[in-house]
């Protein structure tokens, strides 16, 4: 029942440029009469309500949650941090590392380094021996704002061990508790809000699944 994305959605959900073939006239008119709409209703202004739902619901879903946004800056970290020793193999693998950066990696560094001096490198300054170096500490600076030194393990002389921690530009830990699925909750909202639009009354609170599954073909989702 699934196609796979080819926008940088995770999972097997269909690509935001494919949302007006799927959701098309036919589609519409299908869903339109799984929900009981009257001959009246504007099933238009109804599918243009149902596409803008299902964007939404995709561009949220593609986002990187918090945990997920750590973990890429701190392998973009550990791969500028070899890279600052200025051999070309650590140097490739940190320049397919931003060429193949997410969105979200690269608007959160941006967002949080707005200077002009610290814009993030291109693979090809990374590259380019000429530039690399002030290129990888222009990186650091994006990538963290300093750091700390920690005790580590203690050594066979019962000394600890002492390591430097940098200071990463992540976002903070997701709180316990915080509730999941919300993509999901506000797209079946959104779906509940262009009913109302064009019904002029609340959506019925019980429903056939097996008609309302039907009403949506395989190659949907």
């Amino acid at each position: 029942m699934a196609v796979t994305t080819n926008c940088g959605l995770r999972g097997s959900l269909i690509a935001i440029s494919d949302v007006e073939r799927v959701f098309n006239a036919d589609v519409v008119a299908s869903l339109a009469r799984t929900v009981k709409l009257s001959t009246q209703a504007d099933i238009a202004r109804f599918g243009e309500s149902i596409r803008i739902g299902v964007r939404i619901f995709l561009e949220a879903k593609a986002r990187l949650t918090a945990p997920l946004l750590r973990a890429a800056i701190e392998r973009l970290y550990q791969l500028n941090t070899r890279a600052e020793g200025g051999g070309d193999r650590a140097a490739r693998a940190l320049a397919r590392a931003v060429d193949a950066m997410p969105a979200d990696v690269w608007q959160w560094l941006a967002s949080r380094n707005t200077w002009d001096r610290c814009k993030i490198p291109s693979a090809k300054e990374i590259l380019s021996p000429a530039t690399r170096q002030k290129a990888v500490e222009r990186f650091r600076l994006i990538l963290s704002y300093g750091g700390r030194v920690v005790a580590g393990r203690k050594r066979a002389s019962s000394r600890l061990s002492r390591s430097f921690k940098p200071l990463l530009w992540v976002p903070e830990q997701t709180k316990p508790g915080r509730p999941r699925k919300e993509a999901e909750r506000e797209f079946v909202q959104s779906l509940a809000l262009a009913y109302v639009e064009v019904a002029e009354r609340p959506p019925p609170r019980t429903a056939h699944y097996s008609r309302s599954i039907s009403a949506f073909r395989p190659s949907m989702f």
